[in-house]
Protein backbone atom coordinates (compact mmCIF):
# COMPACT_ATOMS: atom_id res chain seq x y z
CA UNK A 1 0.00 0.00 0.00
CA UNK A 2 1.53 3.71 -0.30
CA UNK A 3 2.66 5.21 1.96
CA UNK A 4 0.49 8.56 3.27
CA UNK A 5 2.11 11.08 2.32
CA UNK A 6 2.29 14.09 6.11
CA UNK A 7 1.97 16.93 3.28
CA UNK A 8 -1.37 16.20 1.65
CA UNK A 9 -4.04 18.92 0.76
CA UNK A 10 -6.63 17.48 3.36
CA UNK A 11 -4.12 17.24 5.96
CA UNK A 12 -2.91 20.48 5.78
CA UNK A 13 -6.39 22.32 4.83
CA UNK A 14 -6.77 20.96 8.43
CA UNK A 15 -4.56 23.66 9.62
CA UNK A 16 -5.86 26.60 11.90
CA UNK A 17 -3.71 29.50 10.30
CA UNK A 18 -4.16 31.29 13.28
CA UNK A 19 -2.83 28.56 16.01
CA UNK A 20 -0.62 27.41 13.53
CA UNK A 21 1.24 30.72 13.05
CA UNK A 22 1.39 30.95 17.14
CA UNK A 23 2.72 27.58 17.70
CA UNK A 24 5.42 28.49 15.22
CA UNK A 25 6.97 31.28 17.29
CA UNK A 26 6.22 29.46 20.45
CA UNK A 27 9.68 28.57 22.11
CA UNK A 28 11.67 31.15 19.79
CA UNK A 29 12.83 34.03 21.16
CA UNK A 30 11.65 37.10 19.15
CA UNK A 31 14.05 39.91 18.98
CA UNK A 32 11.27 42.31 19.64
CA UNK A 33 14.21 45.06 20.05
CA UNK A 34 15.33 44.99 17.03
CA UNK A 35 11.84 44.51 15.22
CA UNK A 36 10.26 47.19 17.47
CA UNK A 37 13.40 49.48 16.38
CA UNK A 38 13.12 48.82 12.59
CA UNK A 39 9.05 49.72 13.37
CA UNK A 40 9.88 52.80 14.91
CA UNK A 41 13.06 53.82 12.28
CA UNK A 42 10.44 53.04 9.70
CA UNK A 43 7.50 54.82 10.50
CA UNK A 44 9.83 57.80 10.84
CA UNK A 45 10.82 57.66 7.39
CA UNK A 46 7.38 57.84 6.16
CA UNK A 47 6.66 60.56 8.52
CA UNK A 48 9.82 62.93 6.90
CA UNK A 49 8.36 61.75 3.45
CA UNK A 50 4.79 62.48 4.44
CA UNK A 51 5.55 66.23 6.00
CA UNK A 52 7.01 66.91 2.19
CA UNK A 53 3.73 66.95 0.55
CA UNK A 54 2.93 70.89 0.45
CA UNK A 55 6.14 71.29 -1.27
CA UNK A 56 6.13 68.74 -3.60
CA UNK A 57 2.48 70.04 -4.51
CA UNK A 58 3.82 73.81 -4.78
CA UNK A 59 6.39 72.24 -7.21
CA UNK A 60 4.11 69.88 -9.30
CA UNK A 61 1.53 72.86 -9.54
CA UNK A 62 4.20 75.34 -10.68
CA UNK A 63 2.82 77.27 -7.47
CA UNK A 64 6.39 77.73 -5.82
CA UNK A 65 7.41 81.26 -5.67
CA UNK A 66 11.13 80.62 -4.56
CA UNK A 67 13.46 77.29 -4.50
CA UNK A 68 12.68 77.23 -0.67
CA UNK A 69 10.62 74.26 -1.23
CA UNK A 70 12.77 72.47 -4.08
CA UNK A 71 15.83 72.67 -0.64
CA UNK A 72 13.11 72.01 2.14
CA UNK A 73 12.22 68.77 0.25
CA UNK A 74 15.90 67.94 -0.87
CA UNK A 75 17.37 68.52 2.90
CA UNK A 76 14.38 66.23 4.23
CA UNK A 77 15.06 63.75 1.53
CA UNK A 78 18.21 62.88 2.46
CA UNK A 79 17.53 62.84 5.76
CA UNK A 80 14.56 60.39 5.04
CA UNK A 81 16.80 58.52 2.70
CA UNK A 82 19.56 58.29 5.83
CA UNK A 83 16.73 57.05 8.28
CA UNK A 84 15.08 54.57 6.03
CA UNK A 85 18.46 52.83 5.47
CA UNK A 86 18.43 52.21 8.93
CA UNK A 87 16.11 50.09 8.59
CA UNK A 88 18.65 47.68 7.88
CA UNK A 89 17.97 47.38 11.98
CA UNK A 90 15.13 45.54 11.68
CA UNK A 91 15.85 43.40 8.15
CA UNK A 92 18.98 42.00 10.48
CA UNK A 93 16.18 41.10 13.73
CA UNK A 94 13.71 39.53 10.33
CA UNK A 95 17.02 37.29 9.05
CA UNK A 96 17.41 36.51 13.00
CA UNK A 97 14.19 35.05 14.08
CA UNK A 98 13.77 33.55 10.68
CA UNK A 99 17.36 31.73 11.48
CA UNK A 100 15.93 30.86 15.38
CA UNK A 101 12.89 29.30 13.33
CA UNK A 102 15.04 27.01 11.19
CA UNK A 103 16.80 25.93 14.24
CA UNK A 104 13.84 25.15 15.94
CA UNK A 105 12.25 23.42 12.59
CA UNK A 106 15.43 21.14 12.94
CA UNK A 107 14.82 19.96 16.24
CA UNK A 108 11.45 19.52 15.84
CA UNK A 109 11.73 16.94 13.17
CA UNK A 110 14.16 14.96 15.03
CA UNK A 111 11.89 14.92 17.52
CA UNK A 112 9.08 13.86 15.40
CA UNK A 113 8.63 9.78 16.52
CA UNK A 114 9.60 7.51 13.63
CA UNK A 115 7.00 5.79 12.48
CA UNK A 116 5.70 9.68 11.75
CA UNK A 117 8.73 10.09 10.14
CA UNK A 118 8.92 7.04 8.08
CA UNK A 119 5.30 8.10 6.39
CA UNK A 120 6.68 10.79 4.07
CA UNK A 121 10.85 10.64 2.72
CA UNK A 122 12.60 12.86 5.35
CA UNK A 123 14.28 14.14 2.20
CA UNK A 124 10.93 15.85 1.86
CA UNK A 125 11.34 17.89 4.73
CA UNK A 126 14.94 19.54 3.77
CA UNK A 127 12.60 22.87 2.14
CA UNK A 128 11.04 22.77 5.36
CA UNK A 129 14.16 24.39 7.00
CA UNK A 130 16.08 25.84 4.63
CA UNK A 131 13.14 27.53 2.53
CA UNK A 132 9.47 27.45 4.11
CA UNK A 133 11.27 29.33 7.58
CA UNK A 134 11.87 32.54 5.28
CA UNK A 135 8.64 33.24 5.63
CA UNK A 136 8.28 32.79 9.50
CA UNK A 137 9.12 36.76 9.48
CA UNK A 138 6.32 37.92 7.36
CA UNK A 139 3.73 38.70 9.59
CA UNK A 140 6.32 41.06 11.30
CA UNK A 141 7.22 42.57 7.69
CA UNK A 142 3.47 43.09 7.46
CA UNK A 143 3.13 44.51 10.73
CA UNK A 144 5.70 47.05 9.86
CA UNK A 145 3.87 47.85 6.47
CA UNK A 146 0.35 48.80 8.08
CA UNK A 147 1.94 50.99 10.93
CA UNK A 148 4.59 52.49 8.53
CA UNK A 149 1.57 53.49 5.62
CA UNK A 150 -0.93 54.71 8.51
CA UNK A 151 2.18 56.93 10.18
CA UNK A 152 2.26 57.92 6.21
CA UNK A 153 -1.67 59.09 5.96
CA UNK A 154 -1.59 60.62 9.43
CA UNK A 155 1.38 62.91 8.15
CA UNK A 156 -0.99 64.17 4.89
CA UNK A 157 -4.02 64.94 7.72
CA UNK A 158 -3.16 68.28 6.92
CA UNK A 159 -3.27 68.23 3.57
CA UNK A 160 -6.24 66.10 3.42
CA UNK A 161 -8.51 69.22 4.89
CA UNK A 162 -6.98 71.07 1.75
CA UNK A 163 -8.33 69.17 -0.76
CA UNK A 164 -11.66 69.65 -1.85
CA UNK A 165 -13.14 66.21 -2.01
CA UNK A 166 -16.88 67.37 -3.29
CA UNK A 167 -15.54 67.64 -6.93
CA UNK A 168 -13.62 64.70 -7.07
CA UNK A 169 -15.42 62.02 -4.35
CA UNK A 170 -17.24 60.12 -7.04
CA UNK A 171 -13.24 59.49 -8.88
CA UNK A 172 -12.00 59.05 -5.07
CA UNK A 173 -14.88 56.32 -4.96
CA UNK A 174 -14.19 54.49 -7.97
CA UNK A 175 -10.36 54.69 -7.11
CA UNK A 176 -10.69 52.67 -4.06
CA UNK A 177 -13.17 50.77 -5.49
CA UNK A 178 -11.19 49.30 -8.33
CA UNK A 179 -8.10 49.42 -5.52
CA UNK A 180 -10.08 46.60 -3.65
CA UNK A 181 -11.52 44.63 -6.89
CA UNK A 182 -7.86 44.49 -8.03
CA UNK A 183 -6.81 43.24 -4.34
CA UNK A 184 -9.46 40.72 -3.95
CA UNK A 185 -8.65 38.78 -7.04
CA UNK A 186 -4.79 38.95 -6.01
CA UNK A 187 -5.30 37.20 -3.02
CA UNK A 188 -6.67 33.93 -4.19
CA UNK A 189 -3.88 34.33 -7.44
CA UNK A 190 -0.99 34.58 -4.67
CA UNK A 191 -2.22 31.76 -2.68
CA UNK A 192 -2.53 29.40 -5.47
CA UNK A 193 1.28 30.70 -7.35
CA UNK A 194 2.94 30.75 -3.73
CA UNK A 195 1.82 27.61 -2.83
CA UNK A 196 2.51 25.81 -6.31
CA UNK A 197 5.94 27.56 -5.99
CA UNK A 198 6.63 25.75 -2.80
CA UNK A 199 5.81 22.12 -3.30
CA UNK A 200 7.74 22.13 -6.65
CA UNK A 201 11.18 22.65 -4.58
CA UNK A 202 9.73 20.83 -2.08
CA UNK A 203 9.66 18.09 -4.88
CA UNK A 204 13.01 19.42 -6.34
CA UNK A 205 14.69 19.25 -3.31
CA UNK A 206 13.64 15.72 -2.40
CA UNK A 207 14.54 14.15 -5.52
CA UNK A 208 18.10 15.43 -5.51
CA UNK A 209 18.66 14.15 -2.01
CA UNK A 210 17.30 10.82 -2.84
CA UNK A 211 19.15 10.87 -6.03
CA UNK A 212 22.75 12.13 -4.81
CA UNK A 213 22.20 9.66 -2.13
CA UNK A 214 22.21 6.57 -4.74
CA UNK A 215 24.44 7.60 -6.96
CA UNK A 216 26.56 4.34 -6.90
CA UNK A 217 23.61 2.32 -7.67
CA UNK A 218 22.53 4.79 -10.15
CA UNK A 219 25.80 4.43 -12.15
CA UNK A 220 25.47 0.67 -11.64
CA UNK A 221 22.55 0.32 -13.18
CA UNK A 222 22.94 2.65 -15.97
CA UNK A 223 20.13 5.08 -14.64
CA UNK A 224 21.57 8.28 -15.03
CA UNK A 225 19.89 9.28 -18.12
CA UNK A 226 16.62 8.20 -16.12
CA UNK A 227 17.50 10.01 -13.27
CA UNK A 228 18.89 13.01 -15.14
CA UNK A 229 15.33 13.04 -17.35
CA UNK A 230 13.20 12.93 -14.22
CA UNK A 231 15.26 15.67 -12.99
CA UNK A 232 14.54 17.80 -16.12
CA UNK A 233 11.14 17.36 -15.75
CA UNK A 234 10.98 18.50 -12.09
CA UNK A 235 12.82 21.59 -13.24
CA UNK A 236 10.56 22.28 -15.54
CA UNK A 237 8.19 21.95 -12.92
CA UNK A 238 9.30 24.30 -10.64
CA UNK A 239 10.36 26.49 -13.59
CA UNK A 240 6.68 26.71 -14.58
CA UNK A 241 5.96 27.51 -10.96
CA UNK A 242 8.24 30.53 -10.39
CA UNK A 243 7.21 31.51 -14.38
CA UNK A 244 3.28 31.59 -12.87
CA UNK A 245 4.45 33.63 -9.81
CA UNK A 246 6.74 36.23 -12.11
CA UNK A 247 3.49 36.33 -14.13
CA UNK A 248 1.78 37.02 -10.90
CA UNK A 249 4.01 40.03 -9.62
CA UNK A 250 3.76 41.30 -13.50
CA UNK A 251 -0.02 41.28 -13.44
CA UNK A 252 0.08 43.22 -10.44
CA UNK A 253 2.34 45.83 -11.09
CA UNK A 254 0.19 46.10 -13.75
CA UNK A 255 -2.85 47.10 -12.45
CA UNK A 256 -1.30 49.24 -10.02
CA UNK A 257 0.16 50.96 -13.33
CA UNK A 258 -3.43 51.07 -14.57
CA UNK A 259 -5.15 51.98 -11.58
CA UNK A 260 -2.53 54.95 -11.40
CA UNK A 261 -3.71 55.75 -15.09
CA UNK A 262 -7.33 55.66 -14.43
CA UNK A 263 -6.45 58.32 -11.62
CA UNK A 264 -4.85 60.45 -13.67
CA UNK A 265 -7.17 59.90 -16.74
CA UNK A 266 -10.42 60.55 -14.53
CA UNK A 267 -9.08 63.36 -12.44
CA UNK A 268 -8.92 65.32 -15.39
CA UNK A 269 -11.52 64.60 -17.70
CA UNK A 270 -13.75 65.34 -14.94
CA UNK A 271 -11.86 68.50 -14.58
CA UNK A 272 -12.35 69.31 -18.11
CA UNK A 273 -16.06 69.56 -17.85
CA UNK A 274 -16.28 71.31 -14.87
CA UNK A 275 -13.68 74.04 -16.42
CA UNK A 276 -16.25 73.87 -19.38
CA UNK A 277 -19.12 74.65 -17.11
CA UNK A 278 -17.83 77.08 -15.63
CA UNK A 279 -17.56 75.33 -11.48
CA UNK A 280 -13.65 75.68 -12.13
CA UNK A 281 -11.80 78.32 -13.21
CA UNK A 282 -8.27 77.11 -14.11
CA UNK A 283 -6.58 73.75 -13.71
CA UNK A 284 -4.00 74.29 -10.83
CA UNK A 285 -6.49 72.82 -8.01
CA UNK A 286 -7.20 69.91 -10.07
CA UNK A 287 -3.21 69.30 -10.31
CA UNK A 288 -2.68 70.18 -6.90
CA UNK A 289 -5.77 67.18 -5.99
CA UNK A 290 -4.11 64.76 -8.41
CA UNK A 291 -0.83 65.42 -6.92
CA UNK A 292 -2.05 64.82 -2.97
CA UNK A 293 -4.27 61.78 -4.15
CA UNK A 294 -1.63 59.87 -6.05
CA UNK A 295 1.00 60.03 -3.00
CA UNK A 296 -2.13 59.18 -0.69
CA UNK A 297 -2.71 56.18 -3.68
CA UNK A 298 0.59 54.88 -2.95
CA UNK A 299 0.27 54.78 0.69
CA UNK A 300 -3.14 53.24 0.39
CA UNK A 301 -1.47 50.63 -2.66
CA UNK A 302 0.51 48.88 0.08
CA UNK A 303 -2.56 48.84 2.26
CA UNK A 304 -4.33 47.03 -0.23
CA UNK A 305 -1.59 44.59 -1.36
CA UNK A 306 -1.42 43.48 2.41
CA UNK A 307 -4.21 40.72 1.86
CA UNK A 308 -1.92 39.55 -0.81
CA UNK A 309 1.17 39.30 0.87
CA UNK A 310 -1.01 37.62 3.92
CA UNK A 311 -2.53 34.89 1.60
CA UNK A 312 1.64 34.29 0.18
CA UNK A 313 2.30 33.92 3.85
CA UNK A 314 0.27 31.72 4.90
CA UNK A 315 0.72 29.27 0.93
CA UNK A 316 4.75 29.29 2.53
CA UNK A 317 4.19 28.15 6.18
CA UNK A 318 1.01 25.98 5.90
CA UNK A 319 3.30 22.90 5.64
CA UNK A 320 5.97 23.93 7.79
CA UNK A 321 3.00 24.88 10.41
CA UNK A 322 1.88 21.53 9.62
CA UNK A 323 5.57 19.83 10.81
CA UNK A 324 5.35 22.44 13.71
CA UNK A 325 2.27 20.76 14.44
CA UNK A 326 3.23 16.97 14.92
CA UNK A 327 3.14 15.69 18.24
CA UNK A 328 6.92 15.36 19.62
CA UNK A 329 8.50 12.20 21.52
CA UNK A 330 8.65 13.25 25.06
CA UNK A 331 11.66 12.13 25.78
CA UNK A 332 11.98 13.17 29.67
CA UNK A 333 8.91 12.27 31.28
CA UNK A 334 9.01 8.94 33.22
CA UNK A 335 11.31 6.63 35.69
CA UNK A 336 14.51 5.46 35.15
CA UNK A 337 15.65 2.89 33.05
CA UNK A 338 17.04 -0.98 35.48
CA UNK A 339 18.56 -3.78 33.67
CA UNK A 340 16.01 -6.38 33.39
CA UNK A 341 14.44 -9.02 31.44
CA UNK A 342 12.27 -7.10 28.55
CA UNK A 343 8.67 -9.13 27.76
CA UNK A 344 5.97 -8.93 25.16
CA UNK A 345 2.28 -9.35 26.56
CA UNK A 346 -0.24 -9.94 23.60
CA UNK A 347 1.86 -7.11 21.44
CA UNK A 348 0.08 -6.34 18.27
CA UNK A 349 1.47 -3.72 15.29
CA UNK A 350 -0.12 -2.83 12.65
CA UNK A 351 2.04 -0.96 9.81
CA UNK A 352 0.10 0.68 6.57
CA UNK A 353 -3.70 -1.31 7.83
CA UNK A 354 -1.06 -4.78 7.99
CA UNK A 355 -0.80 -6.43 10.87
CA UNK A 356 2.94 -7.37 10.83
CA UNK A 357 2.87 -8.37 15.37
CA UNK A 358 -0.09 -10.09 16.14
CA UNK A 359 -0.52 -10.62 19.68
CA UNK A 360 3.05 -11.78 20.46
CA UNK A 361 4.29 -13.16 23.52
CA UNK A 362 8.25 -13.47 24.12
CA UNK A 363 10.85 -12.70 26.64
CA UNK A 364 14.46 -11.17 25.91
CA UNK A 365 16.28 -12.44 29.09
CA UNK A 366 18.65 -9.81 30.45
CA UNK A 367 22.24 -11.11 29.92
CA UNK A 368 21.53 -13.56 27.14
CA UNK A 369 21.08 -13.76 23.87
CA UNK A 370 18.23 -14.24 22.17
CA UNK A 371 18.06 -14.84 18.15
CA UNK A 372 14.98 -13.75 16.28
CA UNK A 373 14.70 -16.12 13.21
CA UNK A 374 11.84 -16.32 10.74
CA UNK A 375 10.88 -15.99 6.90
CA UNK A 376 11.52 -12.78 5.26
CA UNK A 377 8.18 -10.29 6.17
CA UNK A 378 7.61 -12.44 9.20
CA UNK A 379 8.01 -9.49 11.34
CA UNK A 380 11.54 -9.51 12.52
CA UNK A 381 12.63 -6.06 12.20
CA UNK A 382 9.36 -5.06 13.56
CA UNK A 383 10.14 -6.46 16.59
CA UNK A 384 13.45 -4.41 16.86
CA UNK A 385 11.99 -1.03 16.64
CA UNK A 386 9.10 -2.27 18.85
CA UNK A 387 11.88 -3.11 21.34
CA UNK A 388 13.99 -0.43 20.75
CA UNK A 389 10.62 1.89 21.50
CA UNK A 390 10.91 3.30 18.08
CA UNK A 391 7.67 2.15 17.35
CA UNK A 392 4.53 2.30 20.00
CA UNK A 393 2.44 -0.95 20.40
CA UNK A 394 -1.38 -0.56 18.63
CA UNK A 395 -2.02 -3.23 22.21
CA UNK A 396 -0.61 -5.77 24.69
CA UNK A 397 2.02 -4.22 27.07
CA UNK A 398 5.98 -4.20 27.01
CA UNK A 399 7.48 -5.05 30.04
CA UNK A 400 10.91 -4.30 31.70
CA UNK A 401 10.62 -6.83 34.34
CA UNK A 402 7.44 -5.70 36.29
CA UNK A 403 7.13 -2.38 35.04
CA UNK A 404 5.33 -1.00 31.58
CA UNK A 405 7.69 0.26 29.27
CA UNK A 406 5.56 3.49 29.07
CA UNK A 407 6.56 4.16 32.31
CA UNK A 408 10.22 4.60 32.05
CA UNK A 409 11.34 7.49 30.26
CA UNK A 410 12.43 7.45 26.61
CA UNK A 411 15.80 9.48 27.30
CA UNK A 412 16.78 7.27 29.64
CA UNK A 413 15.66 3.88 27.64
CA UNK A 414 17.19 4.29 24.86
CA UNK A 415 20.84 5.42 26.53
CA UNK A 416 20.63 1.95 27.35
CA UNK A 417 20.29 0.39 23.87
CA UNK A 418 22.57 0.53 20.47
CA UNK A 419 21.33 -0.82 17.54
CA UNK A 420 23.58 -2.21 14.45
CA UNK A 421 21.39 -2.26 11.45
CA UNK A 422 22.03 -3.72 7.68
CA UNK A 423 21.59 0.22 6.85
CA UNK A 424 24.96 1.01 8.65
CA UNK A 425 23.54 4.93 9.37
CA UNK A 426 27.23 6.26 8.83
CA UNK A 427 27.74 10.13 8.41
CA UNK A 428 30.09 12.67 6.37
CA UNK A 429 33.82 12.20 8.34
CA UNK A 430 36.63 10.02 8.94
CA UNK A 431 36.18 6.55 10.18
CA UNK A 432 37.25 7.71 13.63
CA UNK A 433 34.56 10.19 13.87
CA UNK A 434 31.56 7.53 13.23
CA UNK A 435 33.07 4.86 15.72
CA UNK A 436 33.42 7.45 18.79
CA UNK A 437 29.67 8.82 17.30
CA UNK A 438 27.59 8.46 20.43
CA UNK A 439 30.32 8.09 23.10
CA UNK A 440 29.83 9.08 25.99
CA UNK A 441 32.74 9.12 28.11
CA UNK A 442 36.46 9.90 26.93
CA UNK A 443 37.77 6.33 24.65
CA UNK A 444 41.20 5.16 25.67
CA UNK A 445 43.25 4.31 22.58
CA UNK A 446 43.69 0.77 23.68
CA UNK A 447 39.40 0.50 23.93
CA UNK A 448 39.33 2.17 20.46
CA UNK A 449 42.03 -0.37 18.97
CA UNK A 450 40.19 -3.34 20.50
CA UNK A 451 37.09 -2.47 18.65
CA UNK A 452 38.63 -1.73 15.39
CA UNK A 453 40.00 -5.41 15.90
CA UNK A 454 36.58 -7.35 16.84
CA UNK A 455 34.96 -5.66 14.34
CA UNK A 456 37.43 -6.35 11.74
CA UNK A 457 38.61 -3.40 10.93
CA UNK A 458 41.97 -3.74 11.42
CA UNK A 459 42.67 -4.19 7.48
CA UNK A 460 41.08 -0.81 6.36
CA UNK A 461 42.51 1.07 9.38
CA UNK A 462 46.01 0.18 8.44
CA UNK A 463 45.46 0.97 4.93
CA UNK A 464 43.99 4.10 5.11
CA UNK A 465 44.14 5.30 8.87
CA UNK A 466 41.25 6.77 11.06
CA UNK A 467 41.11 10.04 9.79
CA UNK A 468 40.16 8.52 6.41
CA UNK A 469 37.25 10.73 5.12
CA UNK A 470 34.18 8.20 4.33
CA UNK A 471 32.14 10.05 2.47
CA UNK A 472 28.33 10.96 2.43
CA UNK A 473 26.83 7.98 4.01
CA UNK A 474 29.74 5.84 4.17
CA UNK A 475 29.90 6.17 -0.01
CA UNK A 476 33.54 5.53 -0.07
CA UNK A 477 33.31 2.45 2.14
CA UNK A 478 32.26 -0.98 1.13
CA UNK A 479 28.89 -2.28 2.39
CA UNK A 480 30.68 -4.69 4.71
CA UNK A 481 33.28 -1.90 6.38
CA UNK A 482 30.23 0.13 6.87
CA UNK A 483 28.88 -2.44 8.71
CA UNK A 484 32.00 -3.10 10.66
CA UNK A 485 32.55 0.62 11.25
CA UNK A 486 28.73 0.33 12.72
CA UNK A 487 29.81 -2.72 15.03
CA UNK A 488 33.09 -1.25 16.15
CA UNK A 489 30.81 2.07 17.16
CA UNK A 490 28.20 -0.03 19.15
CA UNK A 491 31.13 -2.03 21.00
CA UNK A 492 32.62 2.01 22.17
CA UNK A 493 29.04 2.95 22.73
CA UNK A 494 29.13 -0.11 25.75
CA UNK A 495 25.45 -0.34 26.18
CA UNK A 496 23.64 -2.74 28.86
CA UNK A 497 21.58 -3.99 25.62
CA UNK A 498 22.88 -4.90 21.78
CA UNK A 499 20.24 -5.13 19.18
CA UNK A 500 21.61 -6.59 15.68
CA UNK A 501 19.33 -6.04 12.89
CA UNK A 502 20.88 -8.26 9.87
CA UNK A 503 24.34 -6.35 10.89
CA UNK A 504 26.33 -8.68 8.98
CA UNK A 505 24.29 -9.01 6.20
CA UNK A 506 27.31 -7.23 3.43
CA UNK A 507 29.58 -9.88 5.21
CA UNK A 508 30.63 -13.56 3.67
CA UNK A 509 30.07 -16.52 5.41
CA UNK A 510 33.22 -17.26 6.63
CA UNK A 511 33.77 -13.18 7.62
CA UNK A 512 30.14 -13.00 9.44
CA UNK A 513 31.22 -16.38 11.29
CA UNK A 514 34.54 -14.46 12.74
CA UNK A 515 32.80 -11.19 13.64
CA UNK A 516 29.92 -12.56 15.03
CA UNK A 517 31.79 -15.22 17.00
CA UNK A 518 34.51 -11.90 18.66
CA UNK A 519 31.76 -9.80 18.67
CA UNK A 520 29.28 -11.96 20.81
CA UNK A 521 32.66 -12.75 22.85
CA UNK A 522 33.00 -9.22 23.83
CA UNK A 523 29.66 -8.81 24.64
CA UNK A 524 29.40 -11.89 27.00
CA UNK A 525 27.45 -10.55 29.71
CA UNK A 526 25.54 -8.25 27.73
CA UNK A 527 21.50 -8.56 26.79
CA UNK A 528 21.51 -9.15 22.61
CA UNK A 529 18.81 -9.35 20.23
CA UNK A 530 20.53 -10.74 16.80
CA UNK A 531 18.60 -11.16 14.00
CA UNK A 532 19.87 -14.54 12.50
CA UNK A 533 19.89 -15.71 8.82
CA UNK A 534 22.72 -18.44 9.54
CA UNK A 535 23.60 -21.41 11.56
CA UNK A 536 26.38 -19.63 12.47
CA UNK A 537 24.90 -16.88 14.04
CA UNK A 538 22.07 -19.37 15.98
CA UNK A 539 25.20 -21.33 17.73
CA UNK A 540 25.68 -18.45 19.85
CA UNK A 541 22.26 -18.17 21.46
CA UNK A 542 20.65 -18.75 24.26
CA UNK A 543 17.53 -18.71 23.39
CA UNK A 544 15.87 -18.78 19.88
CA UNK A 545 12.27 -16.58 18.78
CA UNK A 546 10.95 -18.15 15.68
CA UNK A 547 8.45 -15.68 13.90
CA UNK A 548 6.07 -16.26 11.57
CA UNK A 549 3.42 -14.09 9.67
CA UNK A 550 4.00 -11.64 12.57
CA UNK A 551 3.17 -14.66 15.07
CA UNK A 552 5.33 -16.35 17.68
CA UNK A 553 5.64 -19.84 16.15
CA UNK A 554 8.37 -21.03 18.60
CA UNK A 555 10.17 -19.94 21.68
CA UNK A 556 12.50 -21.40 23.63
CA UNK A 557 16.24 -22.44 24.53
CA UNK A 558 18.63 -22.93 21.68
CA UNK A 559 18.70 -26.94 22.07
CA UNK A 560 15.26 -27.31 22.07
CA UNK A 561 13.98 -24.67 19.23
CA UNK A 562 17.06 -26.24 16.71
CA UNK A 563 16.02 -29.75 16.99
CA UNK A 564 12.03 -29.00 17.00
CA UNK A 565 10.96 -26.51 14.99
CA UNK A 566 10.60 -26.99 11.09
CA UNK A 567 12.06 -23.67 10.00
CA UNK A 568 15.29 -23.96 11.79
CA UNK A 569 15.37 -27.65 10.50
CA UNK A 570 15.48 -26.41 7.73
CA UNK A 571 18.27 -23.54 8.36
CA UNK A 572 20.37 -26.53 8.95
CA UNK A 573 20.09 -27.50 5.69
Amino acid sequence: MKKQSLFNDSSVNEIKTKNSLRSLYKGVKIPWGGILLGLIVSMLAMLLLATQAENVSLMQTGQHKDLNPFFAYTLLYIIDCAVFYLSVIGDKALVTLNTRVRKKMWAKILKISARDLEKENPASLLSRITTDSEYASMPFTILTTVFSVVTFLLGLAGELKKMDLSAYGPIVGIAVLLALIVAIISVRMVFVVSTAKQSKIANLTKYYSEQLGSTKFIKASRGEERTVDKALGLIEERYGAERNYAVYQLVNALSASILQLALFGATFAAAIVLLKSGALRDLTGTARFYSNFSLICGGLMNIVVLPQVIAETIGGTKKISYVNSMESENLEEGEEFAKSDIAFKGVSFLYDDKRTIDNADMTFEAGKITALVGPNGSGKSTVVKLFSRLYKAESGDILAGDRPASDISLKSWRENFSVVSQNASLFSGTVKDNILYGAKTEVSEDELLQAIEVAGLSELVSEKGLDYEIGVKGGKLSGGEQQRVAIARALIADKDYLILDEATANLDTKTEAEVIGKLLETVKGKTVIVIAHTMDVVEHADNIIVLRDGKVEAAGPREQIVSGNSFMKAMED
